[in-house]
């Protein structure tokens, strides 16, 4: 069974944007293609898998992409959006071996269609490669690009982080 616990006060108030069919109580399993677990927190929850292994999305933050940072996103061909969602992701082992990280998953979806967003710059991610030891807890950010105009009127977001080995968790919650 996991366990799912309160980090912070709901302090959190997501600024960008969400899902459809988010599951956005406190704490549920639901399934995911091929039958795996898929387990639903809210940000600022975090849940710890039975071997000890625990995650949390801390804090998400949208800001708006400079000038230069959109000539590099249009330069890699990425897609067109003028914000940053900045997704702040922890993990702490409370196993009794090295949790590598190198293979995890992060992804964002935002708005009623449950929109997938894309990362904005591989180095956004790149803290997220490593390995974790046993009692030591890892600190990432994630980045990922929006586009404001999928926003739907509930302003929801899902994060979905799947470390290898590890069902999925999905956190949800909503922007002010």
């Amino acid at each position: 069974m996991l366990k799912i616990s309160v980090m912070a006060p709901a302090v959190l108030a997501l600024v960008l944007a969400g899902c459809a069919q988010a599951n956005t109580s406190p704490a549920g399993s639901n399934s995911q293609a091929g039958g795996a677990p898929v387990h639903v927190a809210s940000v600022g929850q975090t849940l710890t898998y039975p071997d000890g292994l625990a995650v949390s999305v801390t804090k998400i933050e949208t800001r708006e992409f400079d000038q230069g940072e959109l000539d590099a996103l249009a330069a890699q061909g990425d897609p067109s959006g003028e914000f940053a969602a900045d997704v702040s992701v922890q993990f702490v082992n409370g196993t009794h071996s090295a949790v590598d990280l190198s293979t995890t998953d992060v992804g964002l979806a935002y708005g009623p269609d449950a929109t997938p967003a894309v990362v904005g710059f591989a180095d956004a991610v790149s803290d997220l490669f490593g390995v974790v030891l046993p009692t030591k807890s890892h600190s990432t950010p994630c980045e990922f690009v929006i586009d404001p105009a999928g926003l739907g009127a509930k302003h929801e977001v899902q994060v979905t982080i799947t470390p290898a080995g590890y069902p999925s968790v999905v956190f949800t919650g909503t922007i002010s």
